[in-house]
């Protein structure tokens, strides 16, 4: 629909049923070990990033989407969820898909006209516990850019990861000349709670270098 303003809104309905099996003998796991859960591949048949695993069996999924694309801000929501009917312990239990009925996703951005822009993903298990939550904000101009992002990860032994994420980063840049930009960088650990890395340095970069 269009608003009084002259922004276009769309609520959009998601719902697929999928099946899928794979052929041939198993191979060593050494390129889907991480698997990321979003609102990108809420609709598909194959949720893992590498060949070395692959869906098999029958699928469903389900959400709901809605946009409103306006002259000054532009933002959206996503609320969705995927049910196996067959088994899923291929899946580590942080990808949030490691049960018959996954955790419940729920993305959301917002982008100014003035180049500031939120996005957040978080996934909400069926105990209402947080399996992981991704904040990012980003502001850019002509001359300079930065942005700060918040991450939770639950710990989980299958992605070699004994304790939680919890960690807050902040990086930018700023445009000295033609080919030279000042970059920085800070990453602070909740858990440890300590910086865990800190970084300023120069970058030159034409049409075919970058030092």
């Amino acid at each position: 629909r269009g608003t009084a303003s002259g922004a276009t809104q769309l609520l959009e309905p998601i719902v697929q049923i999928g099946w899928s099996d794979s052929v041939g003998g198993s191979v060593p796991n050494t390129d889907s070990r991480i698997v990321e859960f979003d609102e990108g591949n809420l609709l598909t048949l194959a949720r893992f990033p590498g060949a070395d695993v692959r869906e098999k069996g029958l699928t469903s999924a389900a959400g709901l989407r809605f946009s409103h694309y306006g002259a000054r801000v532009d933002y959206g929501l996503t609320v969705g969820r995927v049910l196996y009917l067959e088994d899923t312990q291929t899946y580590s239990p942080a990808s949030g898909l490691s049960a018959s009925a996954s955790d419940w996703l729920i993305a959301a951005g917002l982008t100014f006209d003035t180049a500031l822009s939120l996005d957040t993903r978080a996934l909400i298990g069926a105990d209402a516990e947080v399996t992981k939550w991704d904040t990012r904000l980003d502001y850019a101009r002509d001359q300079y850019a930065f942005g700060t992002t918040y991450s939770y990860v639950v710990a989980d032994a299958r992605e070699d990861r004994d304790t939680p994420i919890n960690e807050f980063t902040f990086d930018g840049e700023m445009k000295l000349a033609d080919s030279w930009t000042l970059i920085g960088e800070y990453r602070h650990d909740f858990n440890a709670d300590q910086a865990t890395r800190a970084g300023l340095g120069v970058k030159f970069q034409n049409e075919c270098t970058r030092v």
